[in-house]
């Protein structure tokens, strides 16, 4: 990523990685909860949670912070919109962006080994758009399988565990 914010490959990266991405963050992680938020809010949600992934990953890496820390950050901000924009409670917001959180970060664990056995560099990823993209998306596999699971399933948490709501 370089200095400028709004060049036309990062704007191929916000729509086909971040936003993509947080559709899904969002949507698997309230629906492992038997929450289900209608479509203009989910899409609301998800252009505001991405561009806040966006702005923080900016600003990490015009101030050349430590990367690891912005996932703190966007847990913390994540909660907050799943509170007051989809309108869960704490309990249910806190958990469905840990349990999000955790299927991305497992899937950054695939992709990290997929790079590394390609031999590919952060800077051979980050220059080129589509490549950013691809091993971006790999990270999202197991936030798909969730996504089929709980589509297609009807999987949730509640139900599994004859919680009531």
């Amino acid at each position: 990523m370089n200095g400028d914010v709004f060049t036309l490959e990062q704007v191929r990266v916000f729509l086909f990685l971040y936003l993509i991405q947080s559709l899904l963050l969002i949507y698997v992680g309230l629906g492992f909860f038997n929450k289900h938020i209608p479509l203009p809010r989910l899409l609301m949600e998800g252009i505001l949670f991405s561009s806040s992934l966006w702005v923080v990953r900016y600003l990490y890496n015009f101030f050349s912070i430590p990367f690891g820390t912005h996932t703190i950050i966007l847990v913390i901000l994540l909660i907050l919109f799943h509170r007051f924009l989809s309108g869960v409670n704490w309990g249910i917001a806190v958990a469905a962006s840990l349990i999000g959180m955790i299927l991305v970060l497992l899937g950054g664990t695939v992709s990290q080994l997929l790079v590394k056995g390609l031999g590919l560099t952060g800077e051979q990823i980050l220059g080129n758009p589509w490549l950013h993209v691809l091993m971006g998306s790999i990270e999202n596999v197991f936030l798909f399988i969730a996504f089929i699971v709980i589509k297609f399933f009807k999987f949730n948490v509640i139900k599994s565990l004859d919680l009531s709501e």
